[in-house]
């Protein structure tokens, strides 16, 4: 049992009540009598109703609810889902997908005064990579050269300080000598290629190329730049005004540069779906034995339509009924887990955007 449903103060309980029908309505189909269902959804209801309670920081909350499973599990959204409820073979996957997508990772790295912090992100959320023996403080890690830190213009923070948000973000002194600036910078230098061998290993290995994006004064990310090795780190950067209004704005102004880039994922996917018809399919069940056979490269699913049928396993058959019978499954739901599940990309959309003029298309690997 999948339920999605948007966090609404004032209509929370109406909306739950109406849910909760929905999955009664839908019992008989998996087989389950009314005497069956109201013991499952007890624990279900009890922590939902708890979950609009206590839980302020949430736009929307999707409930699973496996047979024989003590107890539900509620996932808190950061975004408002559409009203959800199904009993089905799997989870109900398309509404967190259409969620979440596109949602590659990337990483952001904020330079200022008393040194570095690194976060990986995604479309929703933000968190901090713990550094671990490595140094991430300029002073830390430059304070055995006395000549380089004398011209620093920061104080040197405590072992454990955090960044301070409110520190100007000024890095050299006054100076009339040219060379003595030329030669802070060059201390900049060596400091971001130390820091750039610490990050490297930090960064980890993505699916595909992670975007850096770096945060901080302008100079600094232009010394970043030229220290810079990885070979997906964004030109444009967040500027430090919008780094010193805290993570949240970091996050949102990061996520504005990136975000054209995993668009222009999606692009590339419909030019290659259009350029290669041999390699694509758009029946519900061809699509579905495309996704149990681990041939789907790009599934793109509309979110809304339902298509109720049955697979042989052992045949590899799908026969497709124009309304759900008992021990149905849901093909869009199961292409689009099975997709998933080998690596595939999905993009959950409207049905407009699907490539084709049904519910479903795939681009296939073979």
């Amino acid at each position: 049992m999948s339920l999605y449903m948007p966090v609404d103060p004032a209509r929370n309980r109406i909306q739950l009540r109406n849910l909760l029908g929905k999955l009664r309505d839908e019992a008989s189909h998996v087989g389950l009598t009314q005497a069956d269902i109201d013991p499952l959804l007890a624990p279900a209801e009890d922590l939902l109703r708890e979950s609009m309670e206590t839980n302020d920081d949430s736009d929307g909350v999707a409930l699973f609810l496996p047979p024989g499973a003590d107890s539900p599990t509620l996932l808190p959204l950061p975004f408002a889902p559409p009203l959800v409820a199904q009993i089905d073979e799997r989870p109900w996957l398309r509404p967190l997908w259409r969620g979440i997508e596109p949602d590659g990772h990337f990483y952001v790295l904020s330079l200022w005064g008393g040194g570095a912090k690194l976060h990986r992100a995604s479309r929703h959320q933000i968190d901090v990579i713990p550094p671990g023996g490595s140094r991430t403080s300029l002073n830390a890690v430059l304070r055995a050269d006395v000549h380089i830190e004398s011209e620093l213009n920061w104080p040197t923070p405590a072992a454990d300080a955090d960044e301070d948000a409110r520190k100007p973000p000024v890095i050299y002194r006054s100076q009339a000598d040219i060379r003595q600036k030329d030669y802070v910078e060059a201390g900049l230098l060596r400091f971001f290629r130390r820091l750039d061998d610490r990050v490297r290993p930090l960064l980890g290995e993505e699916s595909g190329p992670t975007p850096l994006v770096l945060a901080g004064p302008t100079e600094l990310r232009r010394l970043y730049h030229k220290a810079n090795s990885y070979h997906h780190l964004v030109d444009e950067g967040v500027e430090d005004s919008v780094r010193r209004q805290g993570t949240a704005n970091l996050h949102r102004r990061a996520w504005e540069i990136v975000h054209p880039q995993f668009a222009q994922s999606r692009t590339d996917a419909l030019d290659q779906f259009h350029a290669s018809p041999e390699r694509t399919a758009a029946n519900p069940g061809s699509v579905l034995l495309a996704g149990v056979e681990g041939r789907i490269d790009t599934l793109f699913v509309a979110e809304d339509p339902v298509v109720w049928g049955t697979l042989d396993a052992d045949t590899h058959s799908v026969h497709v009924h124009a309304e759900r019978q008992h021990g149905d499954i849901e093909f869009l739901n199961a292409a689009t887990a099975q997709t998933l599940q080998t690596g595939g990309t999905v993009y959950v959309t409207d049905a407009a955007a699907v490539p084709t003029e049904g519910p479903v298309a795939a681009l296939l690997r073979y």
